[in-house]
This record gives structure tokens, C-alpha cells and sequence, in this order.
């Protein structure tokens, strides 16, 4: 099987989830802002699109803007551990979505960095290879090391665009 048929299989899986939790999110009534709508409509569409990076960044910008917004913050606060901790002390319960289940003690102390906010940092700051270095899989089935490269590359951006993706789409289906 060629890496690409392995590729389009799994984009398409993940283009159904994403495109029923596009559905239920369409059709609840969201307490939402037009800005932070219209962020989660920019994420989507650049994920079937794939163009992954950018759906990191939009999918990172909508939590960071509702939080934001919810919070009351005088001055914008940046996604992290201590915005999540601060959001989750203030009832905004459905923070826990953004979490991996071994990233749950942020709740308590506002630390270590969660995943969901450590991709949004290396995508504004630009820092791609190390967001390549984030849970990037092991690719053993291309044949040389050019291939191996750019084939890691794109299925680590599938994965990290889905995985921010589908975290928004339940952080916002849980508001």
C-alpha cells in the first residue's frame, strides 16, 4: 500500500468526524461570538483543505478568543495552563476537552504546558521543526530518507491539525 493511499484513507476517515461534529455544532445553539464562529468556520475549511498549520492556528485562536471573551480579560491573555486553570476555576468546565488525560494535573496548577497550547506556540512563533517534534509518528514504511522526511511531515501535521481540530469542536460542543 503507498503512502499516499494510507494518507488520503486516513484524511477521509477524519474528514467524517469532523464533518459530523461541523454538523451538531451547526445545529446547537452556540453562545457564541460572530469573531469566535467565524474562527471555527476558518478551521474547518482549512482542514479540508489540509492545509494543517493552519487549522492549528485557527483552532488555537477560537479557544484562546472565547476564553477571553468569557473571562472578562481586560488585557488579552495568551492560551496556556494558567488561562485553561483560571477558566476551568471560573465554571468554563468544558476546558477539559483541551486536554490529553495525562495533561489533567493543569487543572490543579496551571502546569505543565498542555499540547493544545504548546502547538499553538510553535505555530505563532514560527517554530515548525519543533512542532514536527511534538508526538511525531514513526514512519517505517517509506522507502528512503528524502521520502521518510516529507512523508513524517505531512501524516505529523495531519495528526496535529485533527487532534486541535477535534479538541475545538468538543471544547465548543461542551460550552
Amino acid at each position: 500500500m503507498s503512502v499516499s493511499s494510507i494518507l488520503d484513507r486516513e484524511f477521509y476517515e477524519k474528514v467524517v468526524i469532523i464533518g459530523e461534529n461541523a454538523r451538531l455544532i451547526a445545529k446547537k445553539e452556540l453562545p457564541l461570538d460572530i469573531d469566535t464562529h467565524h474562527t471555527y468556520d476558518n478551521a474547518v475549511v482549512c482542514f479540508f483543505q489540509k492545509q494543517y498549520l493552519a487549522t492549528v492556528f485557527f483552532s488555537s485562536i477560537g479557544v484562546e478568543r472565547y476564553l477571553n471573551q468569557k473571562l472578562g480579560t481586560k488585557k488579552w491573555k495568551c492560551l496556556n495552563g494558567y488561562l485553561i486553570k483560571k477558566a476551568y476555576d471560573s465554571s468554563i468546565k468544558a476546558v477539559t476537552e483541551l486536554l490529553d488525560d495525562s495533561e489533567k494535573n493543569v487543572l490543579l496548577k496551571g502546569k505543565p504546558k498542555p499540547l493544545f497550547c504548546e502547538r499553538r506556540n510553535k505555530i505563532l512563533h514560527g517554530d515548525i521543526e519543533g512542532l514536527l517534534k511534538i508526538k511525531a509518528p514513526e514512519v517505517a514504511y517509506v522507502k528512503n530518507e528524502i521520502e521518510r522526511d516529507r512523508e513524517g511531515a505531512v501524516i505529523s501535521f495531519l495528526i496535529s491539525a485533527y487532534d486541535q481540530l477535534l479538541k475545538f469542536q468538543k471544547f465548543l460542543l461542551k460550552t
